[in-house]
């Protein structure tokens, strides 16, 4: 199974939702996507066709989603440390996240928030009405999940590591907040793809209409 395909899986089983990808890639509510091989691809937007929506916030959550195969060992002094709050803010440390598997990845999304449709109902019976709708391909994006500052390292290839440096107040504030000022990054082997401090969609919720207005995959 390609990366993105098991990395959807996973989102899929913990959230119930669907992965962007690449993450932080640019999906908004009211998108319409389509599946491409197994990834969406924005193709239209409600707003093409005239149909309105209304949108509500969610709360905010944190996610860390990580393959199997992959772990995550933080360092001071020469030993593992076992919680972010053991770690001494001046003392130089090392989070180490190592990828045994192939198609491996690992996320981390310290402030994640959603955004909603309110009347998705209202949405299918407008969009029915539709004559030039590909009810088969188009999906409809009703939920959003975006972090401000996510982490998301991804390998094909497996026996990979990659390591963070920094004091340890450098290295809770990563973890916590996803600001990687102080820094230093080092990798055994070139990783397929690093995204690291930026922000944009992580998950999506989408749903194709049927001809009769009502919802099939939600």
């Amino acid at each position: 199974m390609s990366l993105p395909k098991k990395y959807d899986r996973r989102m899929r089983q913990v959230l119930g939702l669907r992965a962007v990808w690449q993450p932080g890639a640019v999906i908004d509510l009211g998108d319409i996507v389509t599946l491409r091989r197994g990834v969406f691809v924005p193709v239209e937007a409600l707003s093409d066709f005239d149909v309105s929506f209304r949108a509500r916030r969610g709360q905010e959550a944190e996610l860390t989603l990580s393959s199997q195969g992959v772990s995550e060992t933080l360092f001071q002094a020469g030993e593992e440390v076992s919680d972010i709050s053991n770690l001494k803010p001046n003392a130089k440390a090392q989070l180490e996240i190592r990828f045994e598997r192939s198609n491996a990845y690992h996320l981390r999304t310290p402030k994640l928030h959603s955004v909603a449709m309110d009347n998705l109902a209202a949405v299918g019976r407008a969009v029915a009405k539709l004559g030039d709708w590909d009810f088969a391909r188009n999906y409809v994006v009703w939920k959003v999940l975006q972090a401000k500052q996510f982490t998301f390292i991804g390998s094909r290839q497996k026996i990979r590591r990659i390591a963070f440096s920094g004091s340890g107040k450098a290295l809770a504030r990563l973890l916590t907040t996803g600001v990687s000022a102080g820094i230093t990054k080092t990798s055994s082997r070139k990783l397929d793809l690093e995204i690291i401090g930026q922000g944009g969609s992580i998950a999506i919720g989408v749903t194709r209409i049927r001809r009769d207005g009502k919802l099939r995959d939600v």
